[in-house]
Parts: C-alpha cells; sequence; structure tokens
C-alpha cells in the first residue's frame, strides 16, 4: 500500500510515497518487455509464470521488510473513517 510507505522507513511522507509509486511506473514499463522477451525464448505459459512467482516472493518476503507501525491506519484510534 502507498499509505504504508510512509511508516516503513525514516524518509519524509512526500519521499516515501513517491519513491513507492517510482517502483511502480517502473514494473509497469519494465514488466511487459521483459514477459514479451521471455516469451520468445520459451512460451507465453512459462514467461506469465514469472510475474506470478515473483508475486509470490513479495508476499512472502514483505513480512520481514515491513514493521509494525506499517500495519496501522492512519488516524486509527481518532474514530475517523
Amino acid at each position: 500500500m502507498i499509505g504504508a510507505a510512509p511508516a516503513a522507513g525514516n524518509a519524509p511522507t512526500g519521499i516515501a510515497i513517491a519513491s513507492v509509486t517510482t517502483l511502480g511506473y517502473l514494473g509497469s514499463f519494465t514488466g511487459p518487455p521483459l514477459i514479451g522477451a521471455l516469451a520468445q525464448i520459451s512460451d507465453l505459459s512459462t514467461a506469465l509464470l514469472l510475474p506470478a512467482v515473483a508475486a509470490g516472493a513479495i508476499v512472502a518476503l514483505s513480512r520481514f521488510a515491513l514493521t509494525p507501525a506499517c500495519g496501522r491506519r492512519a488516524g486509527a484510534g481518532s474514530g475517523s473513517r
């Protein structure tokens, strides 16, 4: 979540959100050409397995990268939604 970016490190809020957004755009622009190149070498099924494996690795490893503060919602305990 982009909203968890400021709590994950010591960077100011704007820089943390910009960093997460930049990484998202990087994946959007580099993913399809990489999948296409891999499909040229092998087949499309194998090439589409790469993002699934990468997503699984991100989910499995994210628990080590995030701090407990990332799970707290902004305004939690203040009664606002």
